[in-house]
């Protein structure tokens, strides 16, 4: 009872004082095995701690992080370091883990940042590959290729300088530039297809084919069809794929066109033929008719030949005497005055008449 009244007038803190002593003599093993593993406890936090510093660190010489901003890594690094050194109580173990999970945040960070600014490089220096490809094309206009060089020379001086913040904006413009020069690219190149003597060729053959009597309608709108196409088409693959389609139109065109273009060709030379018998035997007649004539002229001119030496040898003297000429419209009764003696071997005078005694 008495022992009762001494430990309920104690104070509280009196309590707690006797209680430990109880158990600091009672349990001595037990508290250098807690001791022990307070220990063990802060030198794990801080191993963990210190990994997270050196791999902060170790991001200084990344590529991809800013110059600036390795200034700002490597003053974290130093000020973190100097907290691990200091930390050794077991009371500081929660602030240990704090500071721990503090640098593991800013190594996400800065693994993002990394990220992002290697995506953004490795894409704007595929898009300047690009661009060197397309400055290099004969294809290309001459103001694009100035300003196509003009944004790649910007653009790689940002690169060398780490000013990674202007990488993904410049990439989304030199792509877009890209999309242009490659449009004006393919367009040239698909002109040139176009305006090419074998292109040529083929759409004339397309258009007399579309002339042609024998060409089916249904034919017709798939050369009409094959035509637009090339017309239409914007690069040199489709200008290409066009005039292959066009050849394949034709070709089954020319393949339906056949049988009745062979009957009319076999129609129109048995026509020819028929019509050069009718020339040739005209000919012929004519040729005839043509003999005749001339034989006919020349049998005339010698009948006129024949008359007029006749005519000739009659109109002279032949006699060994003289032969009186009378005017004609006179006789030998009425002669006085219009008749003369012509001597042998004399003509007859026009408009006079030999006298027969």
């Amino acid at each position: 009872m008495i022992e009762k009244i001494f430990l309920r007038n104690l104070s509280n803190k009196t309590k707690i004082v006797i209680t430990t002593l109880i158990l600091v003599a009672g349990g001595g093993i037990g508290t250098a095995t807690t001791i022990s593993n307070h220990q063990e406890q802060i030198k794990t936090a801080k191993s963990d701690l210190y990994q997270q510093i050196d791999e902060l660190s170790q991001y200084q010489s990344s590529e991809f992080v800013p110059f600036a901003y390795t200034e700002i890594i490597d003053k974290q690094v130093n000020k973190s370091e100097i907290k691990h050194e200091k930390f050794q109580k077991y009371s500081e173990l929660e602030q240990i883990k704090s500071e721990t999970k503090r640098v593991k945040k800013e190594n996400n960070k800065v693994k993002a940042l990394i990220a992002t600014n290697k995506s953004n490089q490795t894409l704007l220096e595929s898009s300047l590959a690009t661009a060197e490809e397309y400055i290099k094309d004969k294809s290309i206009t001459s103001e694009n290729k100035e300003k196509l060089s003009a944004l790649m020379e910007v653009t790689q001086k940002n690169i060398a300088a780490k000013t990674f913040e202007n990488l993904e904006k410049q990439n989304e413009t030199i792509v877009i530039l890209n999309e242009q020069v490659k449009g004006q690219i393919d367009l040239t190149e698909a002109d040139s297809v176009r305006k090419s003597q074998a292109t040529s060729d083929i759409q004339k053959t397309a258009q007399d084919l579309l002339k042609n009597t024998f060409t089916s309608e249904p034919d017709k709108q798939l050369l009409n069809s094959d035509l637009a196409k090339i017309i239409e088409a914007k690069t040199e693959k489709s200008v290409n794929s066009a005039v292959k389609a066009l050849n394949a139109t034709i070709s089954d065109t020319q393949k339906h066109n056949k049988p009745a273009e062979d009957k009319a060709k076999a129609e129109a030379e048995k026509k020819a033929i028929a019509e050069a018998k009718v020339t040739a035997e005209k000919a012929e007649a004519d040729r005839k008719a043509a003999e005749k004539a001339e034989a006919d002229r020349q049998a005339a001119e010698g009948a006129q030949t024949v008359q007029a030496q006749a005519a000739s040898a009659a109109n002279i003297n032949n006699t060994a005497a003289n032969k009186w000429a009378i005017e004609n419209g006179y006789n030998w009764h009425n002669r006085k005055g219009h008749s003369t003696v012509i001597p042998p071997g004399g003509s007859l005078p026009p408009g006079y008449h030999w006298q027969v005694p």
